[in-house]
């Protein structure tokens, strides 16, 4: 990853720091779908500086993930190709020109999605509900998820937000896990620029 940008989140009184997220990373996702290759891969990958572990709540001003979204790309190019279409997010989100990455960062993280663990079978039954609903493995996760009756807050101790599928329309929790990395790792991220667990971003 040698490029960037900072997309910082401008909450008031309207609206809170994690309806705020919630927004932004829909439109993002949505950005990423376009970008994807035939294996549902995507160039870019999303880093939150300023994310902290702890529960998530939507109506904290101090909102676990910061208010920080940095977005990587291998070139500028990459970034530019991500046609992110704000709408009306515009007077929340302050965007940054695109940025060369610092020759100084030796740290590194890996930022990826938490799956709550479940039945051992949760992996057979998406692949079912895919056969079935002629989908994706990835819309059937969705709609698997979206089902599911526990509150991720609390069982599961990581910032999460809070996602509609596009193709059941269903609202579920999207984890966010971050690992500390001492090593770069090269790869592709998925269309919600999380890394698949061993793919890196620069920590700065």
């Amino acid at each position: 990853m040698k490029v960037y940008q900072d997309l910082t989140l401008l909450p008031d009184s309207e609206i809170s720091p994690g309806a705020l997220w919630s927004e932004l990373f829909q439109k993002m996702h949505v950005a990423l779908v376009k970008i994807k290759n035939k294996d549902g891969k995507v160039p870019v990958g999303l880093a939150f500086p300023q994310y902290r572990h702890c529960i998530a709540s939507e109506h904290t001003t101090d909102f676990p993930l910061g208010l920080k979204l940095r977005v990587f790309g291998s070139s500028e190019h990459d970034l530019l190709n991500l046609n992110l279409n704000l709408g009306g997010l515009s007077d929340y989100v302050h965007k940054t020109g695109v940025r060369t990455v610092p020759d100084h960062v030796s740290n590194y993280a890996v930022f990826s999605r938490y799956q709550p663990k479940g039945k051992s079978s949760q992996e057979r039954l998406i692949r079912r509900l895919a056969q079935r609903e002629n989908c994706s493995l990835e819309n059937a996760r969705e709609i698997y998820n979206a089902k599911q009756t526990v509150k991720p807050a609390e069982h599961v101790k990581l910032p999460f937000l809070q996602m509609s599928s596009k193709s059941s329309s269903h609202r579920f929790p999207l984890f966010i896990e971050r690992k500390q990395k001492e090593v770069s790792r090269e790869g592709c991220f998925s269309t919600y620029g999380l890394s698949d667990g061993t793919t890196t971003v620069p920590d700065f």
